[in-house]
């Protein structure tokens, strides 16, 4: 008999046991199998919908409070939904009816982690002695996820404006050709490195290939390197015939590919940058846009529209202009993007020199974007752009002569020095005498040519005070210069050359 009583309370301890193993196992599947919120996934019906919870005897957890809290939390609340829709939030904590269970179901919204406390029905919010606590839960098959394509590494140390040094080795993480993102005193920027060194005791020295031309600035706050591995990457190779790809990034770490090497540009390349004023006013606005630089080693990118003044050169929009001396009057100046690779900032700047404009300090990059004018008053004579193409507001007469000669002759016109453009002009000859007559106006590189009556650009009849005009581009030289040349001429005759504008192709055939 006591055998007998002895295996009997055994067996209801035992009975008492399982079912506050399967309880607890229940309670564990049903955590894990309810649906997750917003009708991302249908719910598991696994265990029911509305779950039984039980207190530490294993009878039904009447009036007992079910916290939720954000995964990883111990006191900010996370909402759940009565059912898929995810359009009513159950109350936080859920209290549980007689039976032990909630009054309606539970359910995740999707992507998010919860922690769950069972409390009593006394106990505070947040919990002071839960019943028991279960984190970091989950909807079951909610595979909502959220990476960054950036690593967080070790914390550097700033060496110099392509170098940093990260504590122990680093050697097999920062592999040559890795991808990352930096942020230094002046903002985030974007590298690959180059080599990366060992000392054998202490320090890993990083080399890097900044995007853009950028140099690092001390300190350096943080360092990522990107998921994707340098020589196994995952994203599609670029493949052409006979060539060797390479991909490099802008300073937004975007991918520029080439066939050369790391950062490579489109060749002269220019966009936007269209050049405007009111005319007989001091001030010349530039539009936003993007050129390559003059040795295409980087972009230059104007954010902005910005204007300059005539008065010597300060960065910012309604700051002057001008890279040295004082404005001058009937003076062409060339217009140039320049940019300071340190901090990224861009601006524009005029001189007097067709090449070489006077950099501020620390702009080292550059690019002529065209020219203007002055007029006698030191103001910017008014013009409208289109793309390459500059037109005069009001045309110039640059050539009213008589009797011009039959001699080759160097006109000179209205448009900028120092570089080669193509003059839009007016050829206007009006013929007195009775004989026909042919011209021929060509750049002065050209071989110089008599005209002929098979050869010619212009002709007039023999017929007297006959007036016959063309328009045509001619090249120029540095000088604004080109020549023309006619096979007759009489006293009366008379030949005019009325400038319109010019062809600057701003070195894209360069």
């Amino acid at each position: 008999m006591q055998a007998q009583a002895a295996n009997g309370r055994k067996a209801i301890a035992m009975n008492k046991s399982m079912r506050k193993f399967y309880s607890g196992l229940l309670l564990f599947a049903l955590l894990f199998v309810q649906g997750i919120g917003i009708a991302a996934v249908n719910p598991s019906s696994l265990g029911g919908p509305k779950p039984q919870y039980v207190d530490l005897t294993g009878a039904p957890a009447t009036g007992y409070q079910l916290f939720w809290y954000v995964g990883g939390s111990t006191s900010t609340k996370q909402n759940t939904y009565t059912d898929s829709t995810g359009l009513v939030a159950n109350a936080n904590p859920i209290v549980l009816n007689s039976l032990g269970e909630p009054a309606s179901g539970i359910f995740f919204q999707a992507g998010l982690t919860y922690k769950a406390v069972l409390a009593s029905p006394t106990d505070t919010d947040p919990p002071t002695s839960p019943i028991w606590t279960i984190d970091n839960i989950k909807g079951i098959n909610d595979t909502t996820v959220t990476q960054s394509q950036w690593v967080a590494g070790p914390s550097p140390t700033f060496v110099s404006g392509t170098s940093f040094t990260l504590a122990g080795d680093q050697t097999s993480t920062f592999t040559a050709g890795l991808r990352l993102q930096i942020v230094d005193g002046i903002g985030t920027k974007y590298a690959t490195v180059n080599t990366a060194a060992y000392n054998g005791t202490t320090l890993t020295t990083v080399t890097t290939i900044n995007d853009g031309g950028l140099t690092l600035q001390n300190p350096l706050s943080a360092v990522s390197y990107g998921l994707l591995s340098a020589t196994n990457i995952s994203i599609p190779r670029f493949i052409q015939a006979g060539t060797s790809i390479t991909v490099s990034y802008d300073t937004s770490g975007r991918p520029v590919i080439n066939n050369s090497a790391p950062n490579v540009v489109l060749r002269n390349y220019i966009a936007g940058l269209t050049m405007s004023t009111a005319g007989s006013s001091g001030t010349m606005t530039i539009a936003a846009g993007t050129a390559t630089d003059s040795t295409n080693a980087a972009y230059m990118t104007l954010a902005a529209s910005i204007a300059k003044t005539t008065s010597s050169w300060a960065v910012g929009s309604a700051q002057g202009g001008l890279d040295t001396g004082a404005i001058a009057n009937s003076t062409w100046y060339h217009f140039y993007e320049i940019n300071r690779p340190d901090t990224n900032v861009t601006d524009v700047i005029f001189s007097l020199s067709a090449s070489a404009p006077a950099l501020p300090a620390n702009y080292t990059i550059y690019r002529r974007i065209g020219s203007g004018k002055t007029d006698a008053s030191a103001h910017w004579i008014l013009f409208a752009q289109n793309g390459d193409e500059f037109t005069w507001d009001v045309p110039v007469n640059d050539v009213n002569v008589s009797n011009p000669g039959t001699s080759a002759v160097t006109r000179t016109v209205t448009v900028p020095t120092g570089i080669t453009v193509f003059a839009r002009c007016v050829f206007n000859e009006q013929n007195a005498t009775s004989s026909a007559q042919n011209h021929l106006y060509t750049a002065l590189s050209q071989t110089d040519t008599t005209p002929t009556s098979t050869l010619f650009d212009l002709r007039t009849n023999s017929a007297a005070q006959v007036s016959t005009t063309i328009q045509k581009s001619v090249l120029t030289n540095t000088s604004a210069q080109f020549r023309t040349r006619q096979d007759a001429s009489g006293a009366s005759d008379a030949f005019i050359i009325t400038t319109l504008g010019w062809i600057d192709s701003r070195g894209k055939n360069q």
